[in-house]
């Protein structure tokens, strides 16, 4: 354990072996859909000459799938053993369907291949001199949040059109509907349903703080005497030190606050 902490300066980033395996284990369940997903999208699709990924005549799941898989874990591995940074990589769902539903139309595999090298080479350079940092401060703060929503509502539709919590509409001029014809059945609904609860479940704070405006104006700990004009109920963290909170309001759009 001395040895794991001295190197990855566990205890300095305020952290524990504990919460970083916790933390490993939920990054794997997170990406670990990108394992099956990957070949289902490549594995299916034909080139410009008729073969399928990897030169066959049929699909080859398998070898997509534990490639996948195999990349990810190396580049993970090297990502935490030699540049000390705790993030996870693997295939990213943007490249990987341009490739299968555009490139592979117009070249061989393997020349869509080449190019998927090539974008790499062509990255790497703009991370290296700073052209990526410099194109994204460029974007404006409203721009990044606006795509940022709209990735997340795709995404969310996406989910909801799988699970079967609505689908398409043969006709009119909504485009979906909520479940088959308007009746939600079926597992996958059920499924979406329960893990949608308990997502709202984990991720809501367990303690309440009903503060009032005399118990934070008066309170020991503060500066300063603070008037909030627009007060509602407030949850706090988990962790009960340090008892300081960050609010939101419309006079004054962000500050702390202690409490007792």
């Amino acid at each position: 354990m001395a040895t794991l902490d001295s190197y990855f300066q566990i205890k300095k980033r305020k952290s524990s072996v504990g919460q970083e395996v916790r933390g490993g284990l939920v990054t794997y369940l997170t990406m670990a859909y990108i394992v099956v997903l990957n070949p289902l999208i490549l594995g299916f699709t034909q080139d410009v000459n008729g073969k399928f990924l990897g030169g066959g005549e049929a699909p080859n799941l398998a070898a997509i799938a534990a490639t996948t898989a195999l990349v990810a874990g190396i580049l993970t591995i090297l990502m935490g053993a030699v540049a000390n940074f705790p993030l996870a990589l693997a295939t990213g769902l943007g490249i990987n369907a341009f490739v299968a539903r555009i490139a592979a139309g117009y070249m061989p595999w393997d020349q869509v291949m080449g190019l998927v090298v090539l974008e790499g080479i062509i990255i790497t350079i703009a991370v290296l001199t700073g052209f990526r940092v410099a194109v994204f401060k460029a974007v404006p703060t409203q721009l990044k949040i606006a795509i940022s929503v709209g990735i997340g509502l795709f995404i969310a539709l996406i989910g909801l059109v799988d699970a079967g919590f609505v689908r398409r509409t043969q006709s009119g001029p909504v485009p979906v509907e909520l479940g088959a014809g308007g009746n939600l059945v079926g597992w996958p609904v059920v499924v979406f349903i329960f893990g949608l609860l308990l997502i709202i479940l984990v991720c809501t704070p367990n303690k309440r703080c009903n503060l009032n405006r005399s118990s934070v104006s008066n309170s020991a700990c503060c500066n300063s005497r603070i008037r909030i004009q627009d007060w509602t109920t407030i949850y706090c963290s988990r962790q009960s030190q340090p008892k300081w909170l960050e609010f939101e309001c419309a006079s004054n759009p962000k500050f702390n606050i202690c409490y007792t």
